[in-house]
């Protein structure tokens, strides 16, 4: 392994990996990332690794909604065994909030997101277990993931190089 790099990315977490990822993809040749432990055994590794679009702004709306394209084709991007399983999502208002919440909904589906707002009747419909006794309908939103743990990608060429435990993972 080389001892320069190009970019040196500190931190083994979902967003150094990712870091590392896009570089290499976008043809950065050297890219060294240095993490102290194992992947994700930060707070990474603790996460639900929920991946939702409903979101009360548009910002992180729309920065979710970029990001769904690589979860969805995960094993075609990423040269691995998909991560992503499609489940969908429910949340549940009251009366007060129902308004915000169909401005929400018309947000969310402004920017191209599979969400609705649902009466009470149509919610029994789809899961007849659930007693309401409000009219405010609940969003449910299309698509959501379950937990995935960091695979190496050889889609990118990515090596392990193993640390003696106390030391660096990369040059010196």
């Amino acid at each position: 392994m080389a001892e320069t790099a190009d970019v040196v990315v500190i931190g083994g977490g979902v967003i150094g990996t990712s870091i590392a990822w896009a570089l290499t993809t976008a043809g950065v040749k050297r890219v060294v990332l240095l993490e102290k432990g194992a992947l994700a055994s930060g707070a990474s590794g603790r996460s639900s690794a929920l991946v939702r679009m409903h979101y009360t702004n548009e910002e992180d709306a729309r920065l979710a909604w970029a990001s769904y394209p690589l979860f969805r084709d995960w094993p075609e991007r990423m040269g691995g065994p998909p991560v992503f399983t499609r489940t969908g999502f429910l949340a549940v208002v009251g009366p007060g909030d129902a308004a915000a919440l169909r401005r929400n909904v018309d947000m969310l589906r402004g920017i191209g997101i599979d969400t609705v707002a649902l009466t009470p009747a149509e919610l029994k419909v789809l899961q007849p277990f659930v007693t309401s006794t409000t009219s405010a309908p609940p969003p449910t939103s299309r698509p959501a993931a379950t937990p995935a743990r960091p695979r190496w990608s050889r889609a990118s060429g990515a090596r392990r190089r193993p640390a003696a435990r106390g030391s660096a993972s990369g040059p010196r």
